[in-house]
């Protein structure tokens, strides 16, 4: 900055000044604006998924996208609470199945014993 010696010296430095001032405030305006944005709980959020994942989460779509990723999750639980379910009705289905064809087996065993032991009776 140079030395100023006159009035017309002065009122173009102030109007610099002033020019100046202006782009800091417009500056400083646009960076709340961006710190507003990263602090919103959304942006926060996918920061930290994008963080955590390595995957880049839009924030715009992220209420979506996460409601879309909610729902699968529930509907996984549900398929495995009825995977769970069906399974065990399946091995109750099967378990009764074994122990009647014991049962039948072993009846054929009884009867063979029992006509084998009805022989050696009529035999001896």
């Amino acid at each position: 900055m140079n030395k100023i010696e006159n009035i017309t010296q002065l009122r173009a430095e102030i109007k610099l000044l002033e020019g100046r001032s202006l782009q800091q405030k417009a500056i400083i305006k646009e960076d709340i604006k961006h710190l507003r944005e990263n602090f919103k709980l959304v942006n926060l959020v996918s920061g930290l998924i994008t963080d955590l994942t390595g995957v880049k989460v839009d924030s715009k779509n992220f209420l979506k996208d996460g409601f879309a990723y909610t729902i699968s999750l529930v509907v996984q639980q549900l398929i495995l609470k009825f995977e769970k379910k069906f399974e065990y009705k399946v091995y109750d289905v099967v378990d009764g199945l074994v122990e009647r064809i014991k049962k039948f087996v072993s009846s054929l065993s009884d009867s063979a014993a029992r006509r084998k032991a009805r022989e050696e009776e009529q035999e001896g």
